[in-house]
């Protein structure tokens, strides 16, 4: 199954890189819709201005929910300044890092 990555801020070359790769990648008003699932979040700005970002990237678990496992939690990465390679590799590992830990 394709895993979902939300893109906070439009990024036209990641974009395509992580479609030709397999991902579902999405916005963040359809990553934002209730029932929607989100195996991470790409951003590029400070997590403070993010409302997006910290809405699905949040301490006590996804949307506020504590008693959700942590591996159903979106991961969150900062790609400001990567390529597309590069954000597509630390996002490979971060995905297979919370995979390991369930």
């Amino acid at each position: 199954m394709a895993k979902t990555v939300a893109l906070t801020r439009p990024n036209g070359q990641l974009e395509n890189y992580l479609r030709a790769k397999g991902y579902k990648v999405v916005g963040p008003v359809a990553a934002s819709r209730p029932g929607s699932h989100v195996d991470a979040v790409l951003y590029g700005a400070d997590p403070a201005e993010s409302p997006l970002q910290h809405s699905l990237i949040d301490a006590d678990g996804p949307a506020g929910c504590p008693e959700m496992d942590d591996t159903a939690e979106p991961v969150g990465i900062d790609v400001r300044g990567m390529s597309p390679e590069q954000a597509a590799s630390l996002l490979e590992e971060r995905l297979r890092h919370r995979h390991w830990r369930r």
